[in-house]
């Protein structure tokens, strides 16, 4: 049998060898959209907490981009010393409640709440990441798989920012930023779920003392 380590291994074969994965592999696509569906929603209701609404929207942009950026570093070392399948479901649950705290948001007078909630969500999601990119050898191990799963994973990210939005908008154009909300509040109750469902080995590293 040959090696798996001397051969590449496409996307579709690292799907079915590791059926874990795909399962892990789905709920990511779930929470990585999730976090990404909202912008359009969040850039409208910024628009109605606000008398100005494009310093509003600007200032959207720098938040979440400031609040998923900052607390990488430190939300890392969380990866390498708690449990990461913990740390996955605690983000996308907590995302769905901010998700659906938004739904509070009617007017200028809950402007404090629409920027928390908005901050938070990046937050959660600057948890998320480390934790779901360490868990990803744990999975599928090393060698070409390893390569493999990042990449489909890298790519993962770069797509659901551009479908995330672009189907959000839609739904926000049709339905109403409410919805929006609702629908991503799901995705991410989902992928919580279908995490809490796989078996995912790791070593923790113990903080020194």
């Amino acid at each position: 049998m040959e090696d798996e380590g001397s051969r590449q291994i496409g996307y579709i074969e690292l799907l079915r060898t590791y059926p874990t994965f795909a399962r892990y592999f789905f709920a990511n696509v779930l929470s990585t959209t999730g976090t990404w569906f909202t912008t359009i929603a969040l850039f409208v209701l910024a628009s109605e907490v606000s008398g100005l609404p494009e310093l509003a929207v600007g200032l959207v942009l720098v938040l979440r981009m400031f609040a998923l950026a900052l607390p990488q570093p430190f939300t890392g070392m969380l990866a390498d010393r708690y449990s990461r399948k913990g740390l996955m479901i605690f983000s996308n649950v907590g995302s769905a409640v901010c998700a659906l705290a938004l739904l509070l948001v009617e007017g200028p007078e809950d402007v404090v709440l629409y920027y928390a909630m908005t901050v938070m969500l990046m937050v959660l999601h600057a948890v998320y990441v480390p934790a779901e990119n360490a868990a990803i050898p744990n999975l599928v191990g090393e060698g070409e798989a390893l390569m493999t799963a990042n990449a489909m994973n890298s790519a993962t990210w770069s797509i659901a920012l551009a479908v995330g939005a672009s189907v959000g908008g839609f739904v926000v154009a049709a339905y109403g930023t409410d919805t929006a909300f609702i629908v991503d509040a799901i995705s991410f109750s989902l992928s919580a779920l279908f995490i809490s469902m796989l078996t995912i080995p790791q070593e923790t590293k113990k903080a020194e003392g």
